[in-house]
């Protein structure tokens, strides 16, 4: 569960099959939501192994690497977007809103649940969604994605709190990070 290690691969591997399948989808179709969606996985796979920094071996620019958490070639670790400071003290409040898996969370939950919900039960989103040719996807990947995080709560509320050596919190970080690209990639 380390950094560049199997499941950090694993979920870059799984972003940019979900990349391609979404870009492949997107020239059959010509459905402009499925290009925002395959590009979306392709910057989700360069995020995931900081665009092959470690295997490029290429430095962080100085002005990213002075607002960037982790120091690396990342924008999800830019400090307004990442759940901590540079201290490491979790974000609280309003702060929390432009945090990227927060903004996951949201998205997943609303193109998941809500937006399915919505298409079957009130006609006038089912009539736009269709004009628009948006694609929506089965209930199930948003019932997925909030077991997953039931999971993952659970895990670090309950079985790793916060004093829990930090690899052991990693590995459960990248785990979830894996099995969430797995699910995008079922789509």
């Amino acid at each position: 569960g380390a950094e560049d290690h199997f499941f950090e691969w694993l979920t870059a591997i799984f972003f940019w099959i979900a990349s391609a399948i979404f870009f492949l989808t997107f020239f059959k179709t010509k459905n402009l939501f499925f290009l925002v969606l395959a590009i979306a996985m392709f910057i989700g796979a360069g995020e995931e192994i900081s665009w092959g920094q470690r295997i490029l071996g290429f430095q962080t620019p100085e002005e990213l690497k002075k607002i960037n958490v982790q120091g690396e070639f990342t924008f999800h670790n830019i400090v307004t977007f990442n759940g901590v400071d540079f201290q490491g003290n979790k974000k609280h409040g309003l702060a929390r809103l432009l945090e990227i898996n927060f903004l996951f969370r949201l998205f997943t939950m609303l193109c998941g649940i809500v937006l399915p919900f919505c298409v079957y039960h009130i006609k006038f989103i089912s009539r736009v969604t269709m004009k628009l040719r948006v694609p929506i996807p089965p209930f199930s990947i948003g019932l997925f994605f909030f077991i997953t995080w039931v999971i993952y709560w659970v895990l670090h509320s309950f079985i790793l709190p916060n004093d829990s050596p930090k690899q052991y919190i990693s590995a459960a970080g990248e785990i979830f990070e894996c099995i969430e690209s797995f699910i995008i990639f079922n789509v």
